[in-house]
């Protein structure tokens, strides 16, 4: 569906997000391009389609890049909240079999840190963020675009995680075919259009977010990604 997208839309804007106070925006083509690069990367690192892999960080554009990265590669992505402390991470990261992880905008990674296990590969976004063995642009450079797989209905795309507030962190297993149904069902439902905006501001982690920020890309929509401090002048 991006790719289909991305040939129709071009340059016109798919992600905007506040960066310093300004707006940073992302084409429909831009996107697609560091979708198919970072899964080409990780393909280069050796991962193989089907493997677990974590992303750790606040909303941000990148988040979301990576999500349809792993999405393209046929890796199964394993979010972690934000704010998750080092136990919940260590007990996600080793429940799920993961074998690598993104770590992106975080407010207490020094406290995190703790949680990720030193033979998982670490790839970062762009941002102040624990240390990693790959950045962000060095994954945007290390090897030719993926073409994106196309999973069966059934194969699995993700692990959802609880909070973990009231014990042990349960995955749920969401598969190719119910996050697609729920996709398409929010976007029938809000009846939106090209010209309408989806602002993501729950944390990625949470199911209902997954599926809603899947919604622009059904629709050819906008996608803003909100920060800590709402500025309606950025995401309106």
């Amino acid at each position: 569906m991006l790719e289909e997208q991305a040939k129709q839309q071009g340059e016109r804007v798919f992600l905007s997000q506040p960066v310093n106070r300004e707006l940073c925006d992302f084409s429909w083509e831009a996107v697609s391009k560091m979708t198919r690069l970072l899964a080409g990367s990780l393909r280069q690192l050796g991962f193989c389609p089907g493997d677990r892999i974590a992303v750790l960080s606040k909303n941000c554009a990148e988040w979301f890049i990576t999500d349809l990265a792993l999405m393209a590669g046929g890796y199964i992505s394993v979010p972690i909240y934000p704010t998750a402390n080092a136990d919940t991470i260590r007990y996600v990261l080793k429940h799920s079999g993961a074998k690598a992880i993104f770590v992106g905008k975080l407010d207490d990674w020094p406290a995190q840190e703790a949680g990720v296990s030193g033979d998982l590969v670490r790839l970062a976004m762009p941002y102040d963020t624990m240390p990693a063995q790959y950045h962000w642009q060095q994954l945007m450079e290390m090897a030719p675009p993926l073409e994106p797989s196309y999973p069966e209905p059934d194969d699995v795309m993700s692990i959802i995680y609880t909070s973990g507030s009231t014990g042990n962190p349960k995955g749920a297993v969401l598969t190719y075919s119910s996050y697609s149904w729920a996709s398409q069902a929010v976007a029938q439902d809000l009846q939106a259009g090209t010209e309408d905006r989806v602002i993501s501001y729950l944390p990625l982690a949470h199911i209902t977010e997954r599926v809603y920020i899947e919604v622009p890309v059904y629709i050819a929509g906008w996608l803003s990604i909100s920060q800590k401090v709402w500025i309606p002048s950025l995401t309106m």
